[in-house]
């Protein structure tokens, strides 16, 4: 489970906490997985090739990656999807969150929420990947509105 959390000393106040359970009862000792001087809002991690991921959202939006699901997170440079700059696609909003979404034939999605008071969307980005199975950039996003 890995959740957003506050943490000391001030200056590095954000982090994303990893709980390990083997039952859903039970839970082993947390372990800070990733630090940060800001919120690190929406951890979403997936698993790619040989490699985890981890998008964080809000103010504090960055990408990690790591060999382990726990330890060993760095920041990576990642493509992520620039919602503004699909606005010529479809009407967007400035606030947002992001989340990962696998696919049964092993590809993901992004999906970004975006929120607004006369009606919300949902916009998917499949993301693509190079010949190492690695995160490249992402197909024209389609939306589903209500």
């Amino acid at each position: 489970l890995y959740v957003t959390a506050n943490v000391k000393p001030p200056g590095e106040t954000g982090a994303v906490v990893v709980a390990r359970s083997d039952d859903l009862i039970n839970w082993g000792e947390p372990a800070i997985a990733v630090r940060g001087q800001t919120a690190l809002e929406s951890p979403q991690v997936w698993k790619q090739a040989d490699t985890y991921w981890m998008t964080t959202s809000s103010i504090g939006a960055d990408t990690y990656s790591s060999r382990h699901p726990v330890k060993g997170w760095t920041r990576t440079a990642f493509p992520r999807p620039d919602i503004q700059a699909v606005e010529k696609y479809v009407g967007t909003s400035g606030a947002y969150a992001e989340e990962v979404v696998s696919l049964d034939d092993g590809t993901h999605l992004m999906a970004a929420l975006t929120y607004r008071h006369y009606g919300n969307s949902i916009y998917f980005f499949r993301i693509l990947t190079d010949v190492q199975g690695m995160p490249a950039g992402y197909e024209t996003p389609f939306k589903l509105s209500w």
